[in-house]
Formats: structure tokens, sequence, C-alpha cells
């Protein structure tokens, strides 16, 4: 089956939220999932024209999007784009709660907060530089940990800082807005063509790990001296001197569980309770909790397994007891362009057939990995195990 790479023009900010202060915000990222849509919000990147289109916020629980269900392991249909929507992703880790949000809801949602917070509080809430764009990626029998390092390699061997997410129904890559173009030159030269029908670009020939490494490579040529030594070092080998050199320590949460599933229903009418049951958990968050909403309106929920007995069958699709053990890097102490820690890490475990996720966040990075696998990653990654209670 075909793989799609789709490009959406929506710019997008990242946002860490301490846990000290999220309280004062939580009624507005529960605004976040709880939205409706006042306007067309713009489908992936067509080459020769983009519009900016805008979102409002309501507090009635109430969506437009289509109700539409899809298998874990099937293609995300793109064709019907009236109803994309911004990328969105809210996320909770032991560090921080970190929002991908629309740069347009952002100014409408949370900078007027943000402005009557007193400046030691606005402190604890840290706000992207630098714009960002979404790519989306879907096809059929990609090994998770072959295709987080084909995604990431090239990009990080360029010097592009990434965010990496993998949900239930797509991979999304977060590329600065200032290297999109770069991006789609490396589609189009590599054989890729934009199919008006579904709006993103895909291969004309079956697309496996190595061409969509092949499609991104022309981003790869180096353009400093450290990453020129990236390019011609291992990842494994580089990212292994890089989280020594910056004191970035892999903490286990061998007692904490989590699972991967999918939201039944994407309008909020068609399934009150579920949306009723992720509003509480935003209330109280635990410390491992995401929610990812694609442009195509798909959501995905990633639940600790405490958590899970909330949530029927009615709800999600998805097994509720295929579980992943979280191992998390606090990255918040290093700048917001520092590159090569999603395919470092992913490098150092691809050496085994893993299965294996991966959460970026604002200020952390989440990886994922079966329970039968974690004595590998111990094993690969080294690092500490960590406490099972909440922040």
């Amino acid at each position: 089956m075909n793989t799609q790479v789709s490009l959406y023009d929506e710019e997008l900010r990242i946002v860490s939220i301490s846990w000290d202060v999220y309280p004062l915000l939580s009624s507005a990222v529960t605004q976040l999932i709880l939205k409706t849509h006042k306007s067309k919000s713009p489908s992936p990147l067509v080459p020769s024209s983009s519009a900016h289109h805008h979102m409002n916020l309501e507090d009635s629980v109430s969506s437009t999007a289509s109700s539409q269900c899809h298998s874990r392991h099937s293609s995300v249909s793109m064709s019907s784009l009236e109803s994309t929507e911004p990328f969105l992703n809210v996320s909770f880790t032991p560090v921080e709660c970190s929002l991908i949000i629309a740069d347009s809801i952002m100014e409408e949602l949370l900078t007027p907060l943000l402005n009557m917070l007193d400046t030691k509080t606005r402190d604890e809430v840290r706000v992207s530089r630098e714009m960002y764009v979404a790519i989306q990626v879907d096809g059929d029998g990609l090994d998770n940990g072959g295709r987080v390092v084909d995604l990431t390699a090239p990009l990080s061997k360029a010097g592009i800082p990434i965010f990496f997410l993998t949900t239930y129904f797509s991979d999304f890559v977060m590329v600065p807005l200032s290297a999109r173009s770069r991006v789609v030159q490396a589609l189009e030269e590599r054989g890729f063509f934009f199919n008006n029908m579904n709006n993103s670009y895909v291969s004309i020939t079956n697309l496996n790990h190595s061409k969509l490494t092949s499609a991104l490579m022309p981003l790869a040529e180096p353009h400093t001296e450290a990453d020129r030594t990236i390019t011609e070092a291992s990842l494994s080998m580089a990212s292994s001197s890089l989280f020594a050199s910056l004191k970035v320590s892999p903490q286990f949460y061998d007692h904490t569980k989590v699972v991967l599933v999918g939201a039944r229903h994407k309008r909020v009418e068609d399934n009150e309770l579920l949306f009723f049951k992720i509003s509480k958990m935003l209330l109280n968050p635990p410390k491992f909790f995401s929610i990812s909403v694609g442009p195509d309106g798909e959501m995905s929920l990633l639940l600790e397994s405490k958590d899970t007995g909330s949530f029927s069958p009615m709800d999600v699709v998805g097994s509720m007891d295929e579980y992943m053990i979280p191992t998390c890097f606090d990255l918040s102490h290093l700048p917001e362009d520092a590159t090569g820690i999603v395919a470092g890490v992913a490098s150092c475990l691809v050496d085994e057939p893993i299965q294996m996720g991966y959460l970026s966040t604002a200020q952390s990075g989440i990886v994922m990995v079966a329970e039968e696998d974690l004595a590998y990653a111990k094993r690969v990654l080294g690092g500490r195990s960590g406490s099972a209670s909440p922040a």
C-alpha cells in the first residue's frame, strides 16, 4: 500500500506549562478539546497556493467534524478535506503540560490569559519562538522503531529541530515553518507527486523505509561542523555522546503502563460521555496522558492503564491491554533548537525488532516500548527508574 505524506500549512506554536501553573489554565486547555469550527481551516499544503484561516472556540460541547472510524492498520483517508482542522496535541508528562496548538487559537484563547498572569507565574509558561507545521505520514507495514528513525534521521542530520508524535492513526512530525519549502522540494525531487484527490504527496510506487529516507535525504546536507559530525557518525553513538554532554538521562517508569487508542467518535454530540470523561481527566491529569487531534479530525488518546477503566469500547477503538512502558527524557534545560534527540533515541533501539512509540513535548521526550522489551531498552539507554505517583 502506498504511503501518504501530507504537509499542512497551519502555523503551530509549542507551549510548555508547568504543573504548578496548569490549574490556572486548565479551563482554557479543556476548551481546546471541546471546540467547534466557525470557519474552515487549512487543507494540506498545495504547492501553487495556500490560504490562512482561523477557528473560533466556544464553551459549548460541540463540533462539526464528521464521524468516521479507521482501524490502526489502515491509511487515513484525506479525501474529505472540508472538515479538516489544525493539528492539536495536549500532553502531560512528569515534566510539564505541553500544547501543540495553532497560532491563531493561541492568540485567541491563551494569550489573553497569559497576559493576566504576574511575571513570576508567566515565566512558568514557555512559548516557542519558532512557528512549526505538521507533516502527517500514513502507511501500512512499517516497523514502529524503524519508522521513527526513517522519518527523523535526515532532518536531524540537517540540523532541523523536530517534534515527533506517534498516534493511534498516524505519525506526525512537526518541523519549523522555515524548513517547510525544503521538505516540499525534497518530496517532489524524489518521485512524489501531488495528488489532487487526496491533497497529499504520495509515492508513485509502494513506499518502504529506504525510499522514505531517500526522499528526505536532500535535507541532510551538513551545514555546520556539528551537523557534519552527526552525519559522519552513527546516530546511536552520536546520541550517547550528546546525552552525556548535555546531562540528559532517561527515567524509566517501570510500574506505569500506558496504552494508545483512538476515539470512536469525532463529534462531541455523537458521544458526550466520552468528552465528559476527557474533561474530567483534564481537571486532575495523571502523570502520562495525551490527546492528539489530526487535521482530519481523528482523535488519539494515550492513557495510563489505571485510567482505561473509565473508557468503554463504545468510546474508543484499539486494545486496552497492549501495554507499553514509558521512559521520560527531561529536556527542559536544552535550547528549543536542539537536534538529534528523537532520531538518536530511536536509532539506539532499532537493532532489535521492537515496537516503539514516541511522544515529543515542549520540554520532554517520551519513549514507549512493550513490557517484554523494557529490559532491552534499559540495557541500551541506561538511566534510572522513576516513581509511579503523579507529579
